[in-house]
């Protein structure tokens, strides 16, 4: 009889090319505990959802990011290195205006992977994460536990301006908010569509800045000095540098494919600007 790798990677292979099979194979022992005595109906079942294009993240229940390793599940979404991008150009800023105990807020918080990654990078910051999803936060709240991180967890619409009494004050916001009309829900690809929570994508009324603008407004209530740090669509990243720079220097970054996707608005220069 087959061991458990074989039997998984033959069955793989049956359907996926030896490249991703191999992929996929690796991930699911290094994720899943005792893979490889567990039986095989379970892996069977394993199997299929692979092949109904489920996340592979889901699938382990695990997703690394900045080389933590958070609980997903599909109440959250999975981390993506774009978003690995928006923590270290927040690191960077940190370490650079030398900030001893920032007050962060993160904005659709999700799985938590921002706020607990950065408490782990600064252990003096004083970090809120925000997230409309009582499930979502049930997942955050775990990994601040298993993370050993001091997060504060709230469950808070921010579309709601009479929420925001319940927030504080910050020196640094970020945010990787919806930012996807519904009509364009035909260009994505079905592993996202069909598995990825539809509220931490989608945006209401197919407005695609809604949440920039109400993160312009709560801003406005903010000392002059706070940075704002936002994960944005290719598309629309113009837009929104264009919303806050009637307030803040305001500048896009590209991610590493070249892609505008984080918007920074700040009254401060950015480490290697003058």
């Amino acid at each position: 009889m087959l061991d458990n790798r074989t039997y998984i990677l033959a069955k793989l292979s049956s359907k996926l090319n030896i490249e991703l099979s191999n992929s996929v194979c690796k991930i699911l022992f290094e994720d899943i505990p005792n893979i490889d005595v567990l039986p095989r109906d379970e892996i069977d079942e394993i199997i299929r959802r692979v092949f109904n294009d489920e996340p592979v993240q889901y699938i382990t229940g695990v997703a690394p990011f900045y080389g933590y390793f958070f609980q997903v599940d599909n109440s959250v979404l999975i981390p993506r290195p774009e978003t690995e991008e928006l923590v270290y150009t927040v690191e960077k800023y940190i370490k650079h205006q030398n900030l001893k105990s920032p007050r962060i807020l993160d904005i659709g918080t999700g799985s938590g992977c921002i706020p607990i990654t950065l408490n782990k990078l600064f252990p003096d910051s004083k970090v809120t994460g925000i997230d409309v999803s009582d499930k979502a936060i049930k997942v955050a709240v775990s990994n601040n536990t298993k993370l050993e991180s001091n997060v504060t967890f709230q469950m808070i619409n921010f579309l709601d301006e009479r929420d925001w009494k319940d927030l504080g004050a910050f020196d640094i916001i970020l945010s990787n908010p919806p930012y996807i009309p519904h009509s364009e829900k035909e260009l994505m690809t079905p592993n996202v569509l069909d598995n990825e929570p539809h509220l931490a994508l989608f945006v209401e009324n197919d407005d695609p800045l809604i949440f920039y603008r109400k993160i312009f407004e709560f801003a406005a209530r903010q000392s002059k000095d706070l940075a704002i740090f936002l994960e944005c669509n290719e598309y629309n990243a113009k837009e929104v540098a264009l919303l806050f720079g009637q307030t803040y220097n305001s500048e896009i970054i590209k991610d590493l494919q070249g892609k505008d996707r984080i918007v920074v608005a700040t009254s401060k220069n950015l480490p290697g600007k003058k």
